[in-house]
């Protein structure tokens, strides 16, 4: 087993792990005018953050921006510019984090700026709901000055009123309005649609059957999927297809979901990224579709013994 799956998200495991309370980091790395190359790190106290920073910043991202792999698309193929919100979810703990476009004080700009949250035994409705919020102001302050001292105390300030709210947080605190969601989906009487997703997930993803082992699903998931989202509803895309995964995975799975700002899909990945999952954070539907929207040959077998995934998401 790798570092990465052995160590991400597993600082509230352990022998006093019931006794854990509730904790938030925040950190920042990438490209600010700040800084003459990539960012002096900035509050990533967790190995977590730090595994986070590897994978999807220096090995992913880096990765792709030396491959040249997103230069060579069309413009219809390719986002403009980097605008994602990243949730990051394993058991009791998740990251949360945001990306925008970004440049160095050498004007380069093929890197964006990552604020991320490291939250320790925080239920995610309260994650979703405060933290949120309180990243989209990280970015836009942190767009507004050219200093590199003004950045550390933007994290710094942002940091300790998370973890003031976080104090006088109600466990059951939810994440906004109760909406019908399946049906802001698009996805509402589409049972097809709903079969193509599953499908995908349990063939693409790792072995999800009903009759694996959640250690023999552990060790054989890997893998990506581009699923539809709500427009203007993130907090609850992301809650809906993180409970998604979780039931067909578990919750020992690292589960990534990479959502585009203003645009109707995002991108799941299970496992330990790779270099080439981190392709679709810059690629239209164009190039990756979403799995609702591929014709996939499903046979009988496969649609009566996922039946019930089908009957539970159409009920959500």
């Amino acid at each position: 087993m790798s570092q990465f799956l052995k160590k991400f998200l597993r600082e509230n495991e352990g022998i006093f792990s019931r006794k854990r309370k509730p904790a938030i980091y925040l950190g920042a790395c990438g490209k600010h005018p700040g800084w003459d190359d990539h960012i002096d790190d900035i509050g990533l106290d967790t190995e977590s953050l730090l595994l986070a920073k590897q994978v999807l910043y220096v090995d992913g991202i880096g990765g792709q921006i030396d491959s040249g792999d997103w230069d060579k698309l069309h413009e219809n193929q390719r986002l403009a510019e980097f605008k994602h919100i990243i949730l990051w979810k394993r058991g009791n703990a998740f990251l949360l984090g945001r990306i925008w476009s970004s440049r160095d004080g050498k004007n380069r700009t093929k890197y964006p700026m990552i604020a991320c949250t490291h939250c320790v035994s925080v239920p995610l409705p309260w994650g979703l709901t405060n933290v949120l919020p309180a990243l989209e102001e990280v970015e836009k302050l942190c767009k507004s000055t050219n200093s590199a001292e003004e950045v550390r105390e933007i994290i710094r300030r942002t940091l300790a009123a998370l973890r003031q709210s976080l104090g006088s947080a109600s466990a059951s605190q939810s994440n906004g309005k109760e909406v019908a969601l399946i049906d802001q989906l698009g996805l509402a009487g589409q049972r097809e649609k709903l079969f193509r997703i599953t499908y995908h997930v349990c063939t693409r993803l790792g072995d999800s059957s009903p009759n694996a082992s959640r250690e023999e699903v552990r060790e054989a998931t890997s893998g990506e999927v581009r699923l539809p989202a709500a427009s203007g509803l993130v907090s609850q895309t992301l809650g809906f297809w993180t409970h998604f995964l979780e039931s067909q995975f578990g919750t020992g799975v690292p589960i990534l979901l990479a959502l585009p700002l203003e645009r109707r899909w995002l991108d799941a990945t299970t496992g330990e990224p790779t270099s080439r999952e981190f392709y679709s954070l810059r690629v239209t539907p164009e190039v990756l579709a979403i799995a609702s929207e591929v014709p996939y040959d499903i046979d009988d077998e496969f649609r009566k013994a996922h039946q019930s995934t089908i009957e539970a998401l159409m009920a959500a």
